[in-house]
């Protein structure tokens, strides 16, 4: 007996954990160009989500150079993250198998990125 509750005690966390590997079915934008945006069509991303909790996600996006962490909160039937360090830099909104997201901090402000909004399905891994 002893033993089966130290075996659901150590494996019972990791229950609650699942990867989704979440991919854009559609991107549209702006680039940043000889001093004005542009209208652009962007490539579909594959991104990994680990989920750790119903308020803790690590997300990894494509040319990101590692995993951020993500604090999330639930809102009717879907669930609002964002990143743990700069809540206004690529926010995900995720509801059932279906999510969206934006690229903000563009160029013309002085970031590295395009200016984007997507939205994409989810699948467990």
């Amino acid at each position: 007996m002893t033993i089966a509750a130290l075996v659901l005690t150590l494996a019972g966390p990791a229950w609650a954990e699942e990867t989704l590997y979440c991919v854009d079915t559609a991107v549209n934008g702006f680039f940043w160009e000889k001093g004005k945006a542009e209208r652009t069509g962007f490539e579909s991303q594959r991104i990994t989500v680990r989920v750790k909790s119903d308020t803790e996600r690590w997300i990894k996006i494509p040319g990101d150079k590692a995993v951020s962490k993500y604090v999330c909160k639930k809102f009717g039937e879907a669930i609002s993250c964002h990143d743990a360090i700069d809540a206004s830099l690529s926010p995900f909104i995720f509801k059932g198998d279906r999510f969206e997201r934006v690229q903000n901090f563009a160029e013309q402000i002085g970031g590295d990125y395009s200016l984007y909004v997507a939205y994409g399905t989810c699948t467990k891994f």
